[in-house]
This record gives C-alpha cells, sequence and structure tokens, in this order.
C-alpha cells in the first residue's frame, strides 16, 4: 500500500545559487533575485493549494577576500540579507586555476586567465537533499537548478521512499524562455530529468522577486 499524501505539504526550497544566477541572467538580462521571495512564489496558490514552505536554503561559491575583494565583500553583504530573511546558506571558497577563454576584443583569439570555479557545492546539495529526506524534514523538495550533475541525488531520493514508507517528491524550478508564438511551446531549456514535476519560473515571476540592490554600493536593504 503506498503512503498517503500528507496535508499540508512540507516545502524546502534548495537553490544552486551560482547556476540559478547564471540561468536568470541568460534568460531575462539579470542575475541577482531575493531567495526569500522565491520560496514564497514556489509555495504559492500558482504551484499548489497546500503547501507549506519551511525553509529556503542558498549554496554558492565565493571569491577569495584576497583575489577579488569587491566582489567578495559583495557577495558577503548579500548572504548576510539573506540571513536577515531566514535564508540558509552555505558558501565555500573558490579555486582558482588558469584557463584559456576567448579574447572579446580580438576573436577568434584566446588568451590565458586565472578563474574561480566552484567546488563541492552540488555535492554538499546532494547531501542535504538525501540526509534531510531521510530525517523526514520535508515532504516536497524544490530544487532550483539546471544542473544535471544533480540528477543521482534526486533518482536517490526518489528510491527512499519504499524503505522509509513515506510520501516524497523532489520538483524542479528553471527558468524558461518565452513561449514561441508560431509553436506555441517553450524552445528547448535545460532541466532536471530525473524530477518528477517542473516548475516554471517565466518573466512575470522572476520580476516579482528581482534584487536591484547594489551590495557593493549601498547599505544593507531588504525587501520584505
Amino acid at each position: 500500500m503506498n503512503p498517503a499524501k500528507p496535508s499540508p505539504l512540507r516545502v524546502i526550497v534548495f537553490i544552486d545559487g551560482q547556476n540559478f544566477y547564471h540561468d536568470c541572467l541568460r534568460q531575462f538580462g539579470h542575475g541577482e533575485t531575493y531567495p526569500h521571495l522565491l520560496g514564497r512564489e514556489l509555495c504559492s496558490s500558482q504551484f499548489g493549494l497546500d503547501r507549506q514552505l519551511q525553509q529556503v536554503r542558498f549554496y554558492t561559491g565565493i571569491h577569495s577576500p584576497d583575489r577579488h575583494p569587491h566582489r567578495h565583500a559583495s557577495l558577503t553583504r548579500r548572504v548576510e540579507m539573506m540571513h536577515a530573511t531566514e535564508v540558509w546558506t552555505l558558501t565555500r571558497p573558490l579555486r582558482y586555476s588558469m584557463q584559456w577563454i576567448k579574447n572579446p576584443d580580438q576573436p577568434p583569439r584566446f588568451i590565458k586567465v586565472m578563474k574561480g570555479r566552484e567546488k563541492g557545492i552540488d555535492v554538499s546539495i546532494a547531501l542535504d537533499l538525501i540526509l534531510l529526506a531521510i530525517r523526514g524534514v520535508y515532504d516536497v523538495a524544490v530544487l532550483v537548478s539546471s544542473d544535471s550533475d544533480l540528477d543521482v541525488a534526486v533518482e536517490q531520493v526518489l528510491s527512499l521512499r519504499e524503505s522509509l514508507n513515506r510520501w516524497l517528491a523532489v520538483e524542479n524550478a528553471v527558468c524558461v524562455p518565452p513561449i514561441d508564438p508560431i509553436t506555441g511551446k517553450h524552445p528547448p531549456f535545460s532541466h532536471l530529468a530525473s524530477a518528477r514535476r517542473l516548475l516554471n519560473i517565466e518573466r512575470d515571476l522572476f520580476q516579482r522577486i528581482r534584487d536591484d540592490t547594489q551590495y557593493h554600493l549601498k547599505p544593507l536593504d531588504v525587501d520584505e
């Protein structure tokens, strides 16, 4: 006998910070959003009538204060804003290495630059997704990411349902391009194939969660 669907549904939102930033930038021309407002939107009646937000969790890499002091300070202020709005955060230092990139001034030439890359963020998200499911903290996990590396973690959570004898769901919230007026459908976009439900973040929703705070210039400015 399958476990009954609980009511209300306890929801935790897991945000892959850098991945979501770049998806928003690509689709909407602006990357920063308020995580606490995103959590509220994903638990609104637009996506279901019986959803109760338990927590928003934000994961991101952060620049070294020695290499990029302004970027480090800006993200630190943004994380402080998240704490003020009760968003749980995890930051990990970026790892730097020399990489070849296209020279925008002289294409197709390449130049060698020092770039920072995230290490361990997807592993942290995956572990928390599984551990919090085992602990029975949530009924629905909403994973805000288009990183296919997380598909394995989603599959692991869904495989726990039988052993835990619990109703569990994993949803994937991603930015989607506008509907093509010719086909009447969204053009292809990246998402997690293993998630059982896809939550579309379209431009109107993005506008409601958009964060225009200049963290490198302004003091803490929280939109309640």
